[in-house]
């Protein structure tokens, strides 16, 4: 079985792009406590819904709950050399902050993601 649960802070803002296809990205990175004390500071990866609504609710600093699953691959930098990456890829996620960033701060989450979906034309292609 390959499932993770997260819970931590993200560690800059949200890198939102868009893929060939249209359908959107999210690429961040959550600080998560270990339980001595120290942190791991794990890559994620939301599409679609999710990584607009992301974009849109957090910021640097943010706590977050994730639920997803580990996914590796490779890559050729442009030295030549070959690149391992491990991510966290999204099924589920959780705002843990009290109050929304400061560009939401009058608008709930539901809000924020009905402004999303409003604008976007997903094809049905939700994340969950």
């Amino acid at each position: 079985m390959n499932k993770v649960w997260l819970t931590g802070a993200l560690t800059k803002d949200i890198e939102l792009r868009n893929m060939g296809d249209g359908k959107a990205v999210a690429k961040f990175s959550l600080a998560v406590r270990r339980t001595n004390g120290e942190a791991d500071f794990i890559n994620c990866v939301a599409f679609g819904l999710q990584a607009e609504t992301l974009s849109k609710c957090v910021k640097k600093g943010s706590r977050l709950g994730v639920e997803g699953h580990i996914q590796t691959g490779s890559y050729t930098n442009s030295e030549g050399k070959k690149v391992y990456t491990t991510d966290v890829i999204l099924d589920r996620m959780e705002f843990l902050d009290k109050k929304p960033t400061d560009e939401n701060e009058n608008k709930s989450s539901s809000e924020i993601i009905r402004e999303v979906v409003e604008s976007n034309d997903f094809d049905n292609d939700l994340p969950f």
